[in-house]
This record gives C-alpha cells, sequence and structure tokens, in this order.
C-alpha cells in the first residue's frame, strides 16, 4: 500500500510495560446533543437493528507508556461518527483492539460484511472491535483487558476457543482520522493451520466477515501482495510492517 494512505492516520509505538488507567466519566453533554444522539441512533437501529448500546472505553489521553480514558455509552460515539460536528462537543476517541493472527503457514485476513456500518467491504487482520464493557453498568475503576477483550473477540468473530490463541504484548496504536478510533494492535500466534481456523469461522456462523484469506509468509515479503485486498485498512498494514521490524530487529540481536 502506497505511503500516502497512511498519512493521515497517527501511529505510536507502545511500550511492553503500557499502563492502561479507567478514570472517571466526564459530565454529560449537554441537552441539544443529547437529543440529536438520541436521534441518530434510533435511525441508526431501524437500518441496522443488531445495535447495541453497551459501554465502551474512550481515550482520554495516549502515549506509549500511558493511557487514560473512561467508560461511555456506545450510542455516544455512535452519533459523533455519523455527525462530525458532534466531536467538539463529545471529543470521544474510542479505544479498539486488532489482532494479527500467525498460523504456522502465515497470516490471516478477513473481508468486512458489507453491511458494517464502518469501511464495509474492507480487508483488515481479524480479530478487531471495540473495548467494551459487557456489564450493564461498568465500575468507574473497572480495570481494562486489552487481552481479554481480543480473545473474546477471536471467539465471537472467528468461532476460536481462547485456549487456541497466545496473545503477545501490544505493539501500536494506531488513530484513524475522522473516525474516533483509536486501534492497539496485538500480536496473536496459534497452532491451528488456517484450514482449521476456516473451519471455526464458517462453524461460528458470524457474519461480520464476508471472506477469510491467508497470507503465506513468503508473499509477505513481496511488495505486490496487498494488490489482491483492494482497501486494505491501514492499521493492518501498520501492524503488519511493526512486527516484520519487531521480528527482524529479535533475529539480528
Amino acid at each position: 500500500m502506497a505511503e500516502q494512505n497512511h498519512k493521515n492516520w497517527k501511529t505510536t509505538t507502545l511500550d511492553k510495560n503500557l499502563v492502561i488507567e479507567c478514570l472517571p466519566p466526564p459530565s454529560p453533554p449537554p441537552p441539544a446533543i443529547l437529543m440529536e444522539i438520541e436521534t441518530l441512533w434510533e435511525k441508526g437501529k431501524k437500518n441496522l437493528p443488531t445495535l447495541y448500546n453497551g459501554y465502551i472505553f474512550c481515550v482520554d489521553h495516549l502515549s506509549a507508556h500511558h493511557i487514560t480514558g473512561h467508560w461511555d455509552q456506545f450510542s455516544h460515539l455512535y452519533a459523533q461518527m455519523k455527525n462530525p460536528k458532534l466531536q467538539k462537543g463529545l471529543h470521544l476517541q474510542s479505544l479498539a483492539v486488532i489482532g494479527l493472527i500467525l498460523t504456522p503457514e502465515g497470516i490471516v485476513l478477513a473481508k468486512r460484511s458489507q453491511h458494517a456500518f464502518y469501511k464495509p467491504n474492507s480487508w483488515q487482520s481479524p480479530p478487531a472491535g471495540s473495548v467494551e464493557c459487557r456489564e450493564s453498568s461498568p465500575p468507574l475503576t473497572r480495570s481494562i483487558s486489552l487481552s481479554e477483550n481480543l480473545l473474546a473477540e477471536a471467539e465471537e468473530e472467528l468461532g476460536l476457543p481462547q485456549d487456541t490463541l497466545v496473545v503477545g504484548p501490544a505493539l501500536v496504536a494506531v488513530t484513524h482520522p475522522n473516525a474516533s478510533v483509536i486501534d492497539i494492535g496485538i500480536i496473536l500466534t496459534t497452532s491451528l493451520s488456517f484450514s482449521q481456523i476456516f473451519h471455526c469461522w464458517k462453524k461460528c456462523q458470524n457474519t461480520e466477515y464476508s471472506e477469510l484469506a491467508l497470507v503465506e509468509f513468503e508473499r509477505l515479503a513481496s511488495s505486490t501482495w496487498q494488490t489482491h485486498f483492494p482497501e486494505l485498512i491501514p492499521t493492518t498494514d501498520i501492524l503488519i510492517k511493526t512486527w516484520q521490524k519487531t521480528t527482524h530487529h529479535f533475529l539480528n540481536q
């Protein structure tokens, strides 16, 4: 992928001892913004009935060593993404996790469904999803576990049992331009073959992805492999390059 496609995607290489701190939420938005949120949310549910208004973790401050944030309702972020003018009043940046699964043969990519409300039909590395709390009312100081969220996404999206994956450290944070999302890229390793992963994905019948593909390690060395995956989300490309640099540095120590 050409470098210019990444110029608006801010990248932060993360420290291996990254700390994530949960702070109390800010004051509620003013009534006018709340009314706009409600209008956009109700309209969104009509078009996509599976939308669920849970609690997501939103970033207040990000550095290589430390992330602070708070829990907020997904409907607030959804409205902000639908109407970017709300960002001035809400200032929300959702924290998300995205994995790069290393099989014995290569890496796994997935094509997002045409019905996805964000970047439909784009290719990315699965699993991926917002850091969320499945409780009805999250404690203000509830701890944040990136690995727990990523493993839960792998089981939900791909049908992979959590004991089949080994979670590595968080490598990089990537801020989406004008999308109010910060991805945390993490390496996942597994002894499962791609065919076994494909079987698990088909069996779980999750419709978030329409296709699954393997990119062999040998192909990754070529500069042309991405031509087979148009609309590859830059976060995935950045994560792959960061992993390659980390692996090269380790092998040459």
